[in-house]
């Protein structure tokens, strides 16, 4: 467990088995305190010394004091080397929000409205790892804004949003964020499949083959709108039609859609492509089709790989000689 006191310019390291207290001085007059998620790093920021302090807890030492545009009166740990800072900038007067970077002894300020007055808590929503992650400020008047903080970029970007802004009460002093573990209901949405299979084991050059492309929904939800399923030809072969029951089908391009409703649990009438195999055809063929719905955000591909042979030459028996009658 960690403190800070301003007044004695320290940070304590506290054990709570033995009630025993490690004293870090001269710190930065901190005013608030906050640890990593893997509790490594300390950031303490300050209203009077304009700076936030980076604190290794393994050898409890100040390695980092990172000057800022004015105080700063509260702090949250972002990840294990980031942190959100807000405070008051000591030349406009404006509240401001800040994102820290420790390993680069940098950070990134942004104003806030002048109409929270003054910002006395930060929290983390703790999404830095997806990319983008989401800041809470508790203001003087009462409200909590909301920053949106772009995570993939070096530096990080925050970005203020005006809104959503909730109104709380008539003056905030501190804010945390608690994490909710919300299990996910059932699938919600039509989740199309496809299949791809050749008609025989393999094919013959200078002969007709077929592939059979089938398309079923395993969501829970029937489809709404166009269903389109796209064939790409391996090289070797060339097409001589496409079709389908229900399907609307353009050979030329190999697509076929169709609008009407498929139930969950149920599969649409089959396609048949029909190939004519080139002589130039290698010994291997991969076929490849691909499907996309309205209403289902995943892109699913299907592919068959047949063999290829030549044809077999017919057999001629030469008739044997008749022996002589004398």
């Amino acid at each position: 467990m960690y403190a800070a006191d301003g007044n004695q310019n320290a940070v304590y390291a506290i054990n709570t088995s033995d009630q025993s207290v490690t004293t870090l001085r001269p710190v930065n007059v901190p005013s608030s305190i906050a640890v990593s998620p893997d509790g490594k790093t300390l950031f303490t920021a300050s209203t009077i010394q304009e700076s936030v302090a980076v604190i290794d807890t393994t050898t409890f030492t100040v390695t980092r004091i990172i000057p800022m545009t004015g105080g700063q009166t509260s702090i949250a740990a972002a990840d294990n080397s980031h942190a959100y800072a807000v405070g008051l900038d000591s030349n406009s007067f404006q509240p401001t929000f800040s994102v820290i970077d420790a390993a680069s002894e940098s950070a990134q300020t942004v104003p806030l409205s002048r109409g929270t007055v003054g910002t006395q808590g930060v929290a983390s929503l703790g999404n830095a790892a997806t990319g983008t992650d989401t800041a809470y400020t508790a203001n003087d008047n009462g409200t909590v804004s909301t920053i949106s903080v772009n995570t993939s970029t070096t530096p990080w970007v925050p970005s203020v949003q005006m809104s959503p802004t909730i109104t709380v009460g008539a003056g905030l002093s501190a804010l945390i964020v608690g994490q909710v573990t919300i299990s996910p209901g059932p699938l919600t949405r039509p989740s199309l499949t496809l299949t791809k299979t050749a008609s025989s084991g393999n094919l013959v050059r200078g002969r007709e083959g077929q592939f059979t492309i089938s398309v079923a929904n395993e969501g829970d939800r029937s489809t709404v709108g166009q269903v389109t399923v796209t064939d790409r030809l391996p090289q070797g072969v060339s097409v001589v039609g496409l079709s389908g029951p229900g399907w609307n089908c353009t050979a030329s391009t190999l697509s076929c859609t169709r609008n009407d409703a498929l139930s969950p649990g149920a599969s649409y009438p089959d396609l048949v492509l029909e190939v004519k195999v080139l002589p130039s055809a290698p010994d291997r063929l991969v076929n490849t089709a691909t499907l996309t719905a309205d209403g289902d955000d995943t892109r699913a591909t299907a592919t068959a790989t047949v063999r290829v042979s030549d044809k077999k030459k017919p057999h001629h028996h030469k008739p044997k000689p008749h022996a002589a009658v004398s």
